[in-house]
């Protein structure tokens, strides 16, 4: 996971820079080679569009990786960008299910009193 404070890598930036730039491969060469349209790699590599399952499966072939490392990137992408939106709304209105075990949800009785 990337350090506090880092910039987080768009999956994008990754496929150009360890697999585009290596290979010497342009962004039509690219979708070419995917059978996908050139701005549908476009918006990746700048970070305006997700790594689909129908692209990781592409780019698994293609690079010879497999589909899950790139949903894997995309997840972890998603997950930390959601993460530094919305953790301190989460932190402050959602409670534990800890907290949950003194306070039911609901107003149903607690399952030890129902038996009883």
């Amino acid at each position: 996971m990337a350090a506090s404070g880092d910039k987080r890598q768009h999956p994008g930036r990754i496929l150009q820079r360890m697999f585009m730039e290596p290979n010497h491969l342009g962004v039509n060469q690219l979708a070419r080679a995917l059978k996908v349209p050139p701005n549908r790699i476009s918006a990746i590599l700048n970070g305006q569009r997700s790594i689909t399952a129908d692209t990781a499966l592409r780019l698994a072939r293609f690079f010879e990786t497999t589909a899950l490392y790139w949903m894997n990137l995309q997840a972890r992408h998603d997950l930390e960008v959601s993460e530094q939106v919305l953790r301190e709304e989460i932190e402050t209105s959602i409670s534990t299910l800890k907290d949950h075990k003194t306070t039911p949800l609901d107003d149903s009785p607690l399952e030890n009193e129902a038996e009883g």
